[in-house]
C-alpha cells in the first residue's frame, strides 16, 4: 500500500493496524482498520469484504470523528481510502489484483481533502 500512494506523491511513511480509540471509561469509540501517515497527510483506510453505499457514506462521515478521537493527527491533510471493489468519487480505492492489491483510480485523480 505504501509504494502505490508514493507513486501517487504521498510518501508514506508508516502504517499502522487498527487504531482504536477509548473514551475514559475504555468504551469503544472509533476504528480505523489502516492508517497510512507522511509528514503532512493521514489516509485512512477502511477495508471492506462487500461494500455498500451505507458503508461509503459512513466512512465518509468519518473525518470529524477521526479529528477528535485521534488529536494527536488533527493537523494533518485527511484523506479517505476504501479497500473494495466499489467506487465512490473523493476517495482512493484499493482493489484486489491477483495476489496483491491496487490503487484502482486513474492517475489524473484528485482526492478530496477534508
Amino acid at each position: 500500500m505504501a509504494e502505490l500512494f508514493r507513486a501517487r506523491g504521498l510518501p508514506v511513511h508508516q502504517v499502522m493496524r487498527r487504531l482504536t480509540a477509548l473514551d475514559d471509561q475504555q468504551r469503544f469509540l472509533n476504528r480505523i482498520n489502516l492508517l497510512a501517515i507522511d509528514n503532512g497527510a493521514a489516509v485512512g483506510v477502511e477495508c471492506k469484504l462487500n461494500t455498500t453505499v451505507e458503508d461509503v457514506c459512513t466512512h465518509l462521515a468519518r473525518p470529524d470523528h477521526f479529528k477528535r478521537n485521534f488529536p494527536h493527527f488533527s493537523d494533518m491533510q485527511r484523506f479517505g481510502t476504501i479497500a473494495a471493489m466499489q467506487f465512490e468519487e473523493g476517495i482512493y480505492v484499493l482493489g484486489q489484483s491477483g495476489e496483491t492489491i491496487a490503487l484502482l483510480n486513474p492517475p489524473a485523480f484528485k482526492p478530496r481533502v477534508w
